[in-house]
């Protein structure tokens, strides 16, 4: 389990869980498999992942630092020009709840793909400085990073659609930034994506979930319209 698991895993008020860790991680991670070696795909990933270790800048290093720390503030703060330190502290416990969820999914496909990550199984990959966030030996496929911040893209995107365009655009950069980061091949990337996708068609059907969103809609002084709604949670926050 990742640091931020085991973190919201002390946490009491995360005691009931949307997800069912049977049937649901069962849709969730249906048909997701690693690459097989030298089909086109991993060829395709280690090239990528070659070609960016020539091409990425310092900048794009530290840009992609930025979202090691898997929080909602790193990931869409005001440090990043996407949500401001209100709508973090508002969003935050329904973001941090359902990142767990994804999580531990997602850990379920690591433990049994078990792909190594690409700094320690090409040669000649340097990560950036500073890109490790404990000891960088956790698999790669699928990657967390991804599968959280999209999911918790889809969510803010509800709550905020006056600004979906940054949020996705966002929740996609974090994941293409465990690439240039160089600890992650772009099939993993994809697959956390994928997987974050499923779990929010599963999460819109839940009463629960639903019920939360609302919630955090109604602290912005939005009608009551139900998750899906054309109206907006970020029409008060232009």
């Amino acid at each position: 389990m990742t640091v931020f698991s085991l973190l919201i895993r002390a946490l009491p008020s995360f005691a009931d869980n949307y997800l069912d860790a049977g049937k649901d991680f069962e849709a969730i991670l249906k048909g997701l498999k690693t690459p097989p070696v030298d089909s086109a795909t991993d060829v395709n990933d280690r090239n990528k992942v070659m070609q960016l270790q020539k091409s990425r800048s310092r900048q794009d290093c530290e840009r992609a630092k930025a979202g090691i720390v898997v929080n909602v503030a790193g990931f869409f703060g005001p440090s990043v020009k996407v949500l401001r330190d209100s709508e973090v502290m508002a969003v935050s416990s329904l973001l941090m709840r359902a990142g767990l969820e994804v999580d531990s999914a997602v850990w379920t496909l690591k433990l049994r793909e078990k792909r190594v990550r690409p700094h320690l199984s090409l040669q000649n990959v340097k990560l950036c400085e500073g890109a490790l966030h404990g000891n960088g030996k956790g698999y790669s496929y699928p990657s967390g990073h991804a599968a959280i911040a999209y999911l918790q893209g889809l969510i803010l995107k509800d709550l905020f659609p006056d600004r979906a365009d940054s949020i996705m655009k966002r929740a996609k950069e974090v994941g293409t930034d465990r690439v240039v980061l160089g600890v992650h091949f772009p099939s993993d990337v994809e697959a956390g994506v994928e997987i974050a996708q499923r779990t929010y068609e599963i999460l819109k059907m839940r009463p629960d979930f639903i019920r939360d969103v609302n919630e955090i809609k109604g602290k912005f002084a939005v009608s009551d319209a139900s998750v899906g709604s054309p109206t907006a949670a970020g029409a008060s926050n232009r």
